[in-house]
């Protein structure tokens, strides 16, 4: 006798097996091309903001070459940009004529896209000019940004330097090549490059915060070679990247970047170095963390420099925090950094610290400096100890680069306490 459960599969396993072999490879070409177009979308429908300039109406004056030259934005990718930062420089030239400064010949548009700069109309002499897009750039518009008046020699090369940034990228580098002939411009593009595969973790930043599955800090590091030529000085690189610290993990701590250099020496015997970094300062998970370091591998030796190879692991150190209670912030600033006047570590998160025990408590604070699109660039912590029923103010500096200070749009503090037993 048959069930009707027994029934009912034999039913749809017949149903299955009845398709005709046509309608199943449609399926299978069907899956297919699905599979296609997400990749496509995921992997090439991408922005890829650039700068395009005309150098208009060239003319010869005093055996120099004056001209007008307007810069525009543009997304040369597929998909769209979203809160575009850029940053100018030009290392050797201003937009000026005849010696004058800049201010009568730079203008910014006051139309068609919105963003925002520094406001000062001087624009060159390796000074860096930054500025922020509001808009949406879309697939193929173009803006322009702002149009002035350039002096150039003849016959040589001129460069404007540029690196920009979106919501889902990290900051590209581009150039804009003037080449100055007799009595006319030459314009070339080196636009910034977009590394697939490179990029692909940072695209997946979204999906990865949403997790909470392996807590392996995802980064991407470079090393550069920055000395080897005296031997009794030893290896020296440099290293630099982005670390994303996931939201696995429930606790702040410490990003801890391990290296392993290996090297051969000139007489062909292997030797291995190892160092191990920790950030300072605390994390968050959910942090974007740019870590920059240098290093130095001490050796008497020669070494075949072509064959170094570098190993790097992240991990993280979780911190346990201990929350004593009646141990307050009560206030706390970022104080105004002067970096033309005193280009010392003058960047400093300041505050009062109350203490509502009766007895003596230190506190630890951590502070973090934050650019504009919230990535922690630098972080500081200091102690203080705080007598019962007392407030107390604290400072914590950053020692970050005149041109890091600039950069720097937010923070972050909190205090880690422990008590402390006075007498």
């Amino acid at each position: 006798m048959v069930t009707a459960n027994a029934a009912l599969e034999l039913l749809q396993s017949s149903s299955a097996s009845s398709l005709p072999p046509w309608l199943r490879l449609l399926g299978i070409i069907a899956g297919l091309l699905g599979a296609l177009i997400v990749g496509w979308r995921f992997f090439y429908v991408r922005p890829n903001i650039a700068l395009r300039t005309r150098a208009l109406y060239p003319v010869e004056r005093e055996g120099r070459i004056h001209t007008n030259i307007g810069v525009n934005i543009k997304n040369i990718g597929i998909g769209s940009g979203e809160s575009v930062y850029l940053e100018l420089e030009s290392p050797d030239w201003n937009f000026e004529y005849d010696g004058d400064s800049a201010d009568e010949s730079i203008e910014f548009s006051e139309y068609a896209i919105d963003f925002e700069h520094s406001r000062t109309p001087y624009i060159g002499g390796g000074e860096v000019n930054q500025m922020f897009f509001n808009n949406t750039i879309y697939s193929d518009a173009e803006f322009k940004v702002f149009w002035g008046e350039a002096d150039f020699e003849r016959f040589r090369e001129y460069e404007l330097n540029y690196r920009v940034a979106t919501t889902d990228s990290k900051p590209r580098e581009g150039r804009i090549i003037f080449n100055i002939g007799y009595d006319n411009i030459d314009v070339r593009y080196d636009d910034p490059v977009i590394e697939m595969w490179r990029g692909l973790p940072r695209r997946l930043k979204k999906k990865i915060s949403r997790l909470n599955g392996d807590p392996t800090p995802w980064h991407d590091i470079d090393t550069e070679l920055t000395h080897v030529t005296d031997p009794i000085e030893g290896i020296k690189m440099k290293s630099e990247g982005m670390i994303f610290i996931p939201r696995g993990f429930d606790l702040p701590g410490q990003a801890v970047i391990k290296y392993r250099i290996r090297i051969p020496y000139s007489n062909g015997i292997e030797s291995y170095f190892d160092s191990t970094v920790t950030s300072s300062g605390w994390l968050e998970p959910g942090d974007w963390y740019e870590h920059s370091v240098e290093l130095t591998f001490p050796s008497d030796e020669e070494y075949n420099v072509d064959k170094l190879e570098t190993e790097i692991t992240v991990g993280y150190e979780t911190h346990e925090v201990l929350e004593f209670p009646n141990v307050e912030l009560i206030s706390h600033s970022l104080s105004p950094s002067d970096p033309e006047n005193n280009p010392g570590p003058v960047l400093t998160v300041e505050g009062e610290i109350q203490n509502k025990n009766t007895k003596e408590q230190t506190a630890k604070i951590y502070a973090q400096f934050l650019d504009e699109f919230g990535t922690v660039i630098d972080c500081a912590d200091t102690r203080k100890s705080i007598g019962g029923m007392d407030t107390e103010t604290f400072g914590v500096s950053s020692d970050l680069s005149v041109a890091d200070k600039k950069r720097v749009d937010d923070y972050r503090v909190k205090i880690r306490k422990r008590p402390i037993v006075a007498g």
